[in-house]
């Protein structure tokens, strides 16, 4: 095999992409934001991410499996759009709970059924290729998404980091 990268990934990559964003305006900025909305620690915004993550995972898991991919994707990336809108919609501290569990669900269910989508296009032997390149989208999604959300909450403010990543999430579920 001498592709540099597999196409059977692009289709899954671009809503991880564009997750890869959203993550990244999370964890770069929610410090940040938790102090500009009157909370001064962060700390439980963090858990509660994490914490949504792993329970989310821990029991849908195997959602893709029983009702298809694309039946869990698109709800997936719509969650963590809806997220990232609700804090830039609803700057106070429980609005902010509720937006970065409403991503965390989506991300957490996001991630392993897009790489299900790739491992089931991709041909057996071709398949640790296509998930290197499917992984290349977060890759590059993340990065940009701190530079992006950092120079518009520079310029504009965290509604508009956020709510410009919210909208970066929304293209993911087409």
């Amino acid at each position: 095999m001498s592709r540099l990268f597999h196409p059977d990934a692009i289709g899954p990559g671009i809503p991880y992409f564009c997750a890869g964003i959203g993550w990244t305006a999370i964890g770069a900025f929610l410090a940040l934001y938790a102090r500009h909305i009157g909370m001064g620690n962060s700390g439980w915004l963090f858990a509660a991410l994490s914490a949504t993550v792993i329970v989310t995972r821990s029991l849908s898991g195997n959602m893709a499996d029983r009702v298809g991919r694309r039946a869990v994707a698109v709800p997936c990336s719509l969650a963590c759009a809806l997220g990232l809108a609700v804090l830039a919609a609803f700057p106070v501290p429980f609005m902010a709970f509720v937006g970065v569990m409403l991503f965390a669900a989506g991300y957490a269910g996001l991630f392993p059924t897009m790489l299900a989508m790739v491992v089931d296009k991709a041909p057996p032997a071709e398949r640790g290729q296509a998930m290197g390149s499917f992984n290349m989208f977060f890759d590059v999604g993340a990065p940009l998404g701190g530079f992006a959300t950092g120079r518009l909450i520079d310029v504009s403010g965290y509604g508009a980091g956020f709510g410009t990543m919210a909208a970066v999430g929304a293209v993911g579920a087409l």
